[in-house]
């Protein structure tokens, strides 16, 4: 039974109680059962509240687990993407390692021209596959020798002084690369570290 039907019940009760003669004692009993009527809506309405309440903190604690469990997958897939691209580079590095064994134990005792060029036929392959797994992952370095200046991909590390750069331009130019620098899909991840005159 709905509270409004509860209430107009109690209603018709009180003005059927109401009507008529009545002495004092009449009037006490139907007080009496008019009292007990409103405390029971009443205890029912607090029911209501309470199981309304339970309801909704349930609600709030199920959201809550949720949300927690939403970050934990979130990691979960962060980790496996930087799974993913450790496993692309390990066999680079393990190339690398390779190469500089390769180098410690042959070419450090002594320098015949074949194992050298050797050794370095193969550092030239690491590097080039460093290129392809770098373009392969849409990363690109920034130009920098011979280019305009712009802080939006280039840091300034130094610059040649005035006596030594004997161009006019306004502009500045990069005349030396000290650190190389990244973007992916046009936006910098990395900014190159330049000298500019």
């Amino acid at each position: 039974m709905s509270s409004k039907s509860t209430s107009k019940s109690t209603l018709s009760s009180v003005s059927k109680l109401s009507n008529g003669p009545q002495n004092k004692s009449q009037k006490k009993q139907n007080n009496r059962l008019i009292i007990e009527k409103l405390n029971k809506q009443f205890i029912d309405c607090q029911n209501k509240a309470r199981e309304y309440l339970a309801g909704w903190q349930r609600t709030q604690a199920d959201y809550a687990n949720r949300e927690k469990e939403i970050d934990r997958q979130k990691e979960q897939w962060i980790k496996l993407a930087n799974l993913t691209l450790i496993l692309e580079i390990i066999p680079i590095y393990d190339n690398l390692q390779k190469a500089v064994l390769y180098y410690q134990d042959n070419l450090s005792k002594e320098k015949d021209n074949q194992q050298w060029q050797q050794w370095s036929e193969g550092v030239k392959n690491i590097k080039q596959q460093f290129d392809n797994l770098l373009s392969k992952l849409h990363i690109n370095k920034i130009k920098t020798i011979d280019e305009i200046f712009n802080p939006n991909f280039h840091e300034a590390v130094g610059k040649i002084s005035k006596q030594d750069n004997q161009s006019n331009d306004k502009e500045e130019v990069i005349a030396q690369e000290v650190e190389a620098g990244y973007q992916i899909d046009g936006q910098v991840i990395k900014p190159a570290k330049v000298i500019v005159k």
